[in-house]
């Protein structure tokens, strides 16, 4: 995955988030550079006849690295890579998942933790110990960290796309140029969307490097020039994930495939569940360098943004019914599809139908559905593509084989 030299983009992540090549050095002193580079050719030509050295021996520990290594050993830990762990934790250490006080978190961020850094009280961004108790009183580092600020005017500096808000939780990273205030309390959709895809797939989560990152649009001009510059067919659609060479870089984590969402007080709060699903699954995936079919991607967004709780999923599958109800699957699975040829009923009924089966595989009382869901999160789990394709395919044919079923489960759902 490479990072995408987009415009907005770049202006939006500014250092944080895109990788800037250093400006050349103007020349000043040509003059002086023949007479360099002929004096640099007679050394070359003097070493030339030197005998090979030895290769440099690495750099002496200092006195500080080498009393941190005997503490670590006196506690009994064990270095992985560099890194100092629990004896007990080396295995996940070993495939990048480390452990700090009963939070999951990349490589650079435990190193961080483990140096002495502590999560901002509100934001959750690494700072200093000595800044923890300014930000429980909701003071903000702006500038790089040059300047510590109240929640007013942090708020104006980070209404800027060059340095938007960043909030990072132990599950996703929101992006926005919102308040700060608001972005706290969108966390209620993020989260709910998060809980609905772990009931339905267990154990898979995705590793602490892939912890999924979601732009949060707040106007309708910002999330379209998103979806023109980064953004698939989908995009169509108020929530959707980028395109897979687009890449967000974020700080002590790495590179993520993101998603981008709008927000608006009407439909904001099943956008934004959507587009932390699409990260959230695709994070699963791509460690595993898997694939899902379309439409099993976005039932399971839909299965947190839409089927939340019983009677926003009702509202959705009531619209579904206005429309012709469920669709046969065998042409339906074949045919799935978000783009903008689509009038947005059509979309709509797509999204909720994709839900409406992940929903029904879950807890529809079908026990060839649930086994084939559940065998797709140990798939998931095991993180081996072929298994994780070869299950979704099953859970496809059980759900094809089990139309009558559906049909009733659906019209209980509309009642």
């Amino acid at each position: 995955m490479r990072i995408l030299p987009l415009l907005l983009l770049s202006t939006l992540l500014c250092d944080a988030a895109i990788a800037q090549k250093p400006a050349k050095e103007s020349g000043k002193k040509d003059a002086a550079k023949a007479t360099k580079e002929a004096k640099q050719d007679a050394k070359n030509a003097k070493d030339s006849k030197k005998p090979a050295q030895e290769a440099k021996k690495p750099a002496q520990k200092t006195p500080e690295q080498l009393a941190f290594e005997a503490e670590m050993q006196q506690k009994g830990f064990v270095e992985v890579n560099g890194t100092w762990v629990e004896k007990e934790r080396v295995d996940d250490a070993k495939r990048g998942v480390f452990h700090w006080n009963g939070e999951v978190v990349a490589k650079d961020e435990y190193r961080a933790l483990q140096g002495g850094k502590v999560r901002h009280a509100v934001t959750g961004e690494l700072i200093a110990a000595e800044d923890l108790e300014k930000s429980r009183a909701r003071s903000f580092p702006i500038e790089g960290g040059k300047r510590w600020v109240d929640e007013k005017e942090a708020d104006r500096w980070h209404d800027n796309a060059a340095h938007p808000w960043m909030l990072t939780t132990q599950h996703y990273v929101l992006v926005s140029t919102l308040p700060i205030a608001k972005i706290e309390s969108l966390r209620e959709h993020a989260d709910r969307s998060i809980a609905r895809i772990t009931s339905a797939l267990g154990a898979s989560k995705p590793l602490p490097e892939q912890r999924p990152g979601v732009f949060v649009a707040p106007t309708q001009d910002q999330f379209t020039q998103f979806g023109a510059q980064i953004g698939d067919e989908t995009s169509a659609y108020g929530a959707f994930l980028a395109r897979e060479e687009a890449a967000l870089k974020l700080p002590l984590q790495g590179e993520v495939r993101p998603a981008v969402c709008l927000w608006d007080e009407n439909w904001g709060p099943y956008y934004l569940p959507h587009a932390v699903g699409l990260a959230y699954v695709h994070g699963i995936l791509a460690s595993a360098e898997a694939e899902l079919p379309k439409w099993l991607l976005q039932g399971l967004a839909s299965v947190g943004s839409r089927f939340g709780n019983p009677d926003t999923g009702k509202w959705f599958c009531q619209n579904l019914a206005k429309t012709g109800g469920l669709k046969p699957l065998d042409k339906w699975f074949a045919g799935f599809a978000i783009d903008g040829e689509m009038e947005p009923d059509a979309i709509s009924a797509n999204l909720t139908q994709a839900g409406f089966l992940v929903d029904f595989a879950m807890q529809g009382g079908d026990a060839d559905a649930k086994a084939a869901l559940a065998s797709l999160a140990e798939a998931l789990s095991a993180q081996k593509a072929s298994g994780i394709e070869k299950a979704a395919k099953a859970l496809q044919s059980s759900l094809v084989k089990c139309q009558d079923a559906l049909d009733k489960h659906f019209q209980k759902q509309i009642r």
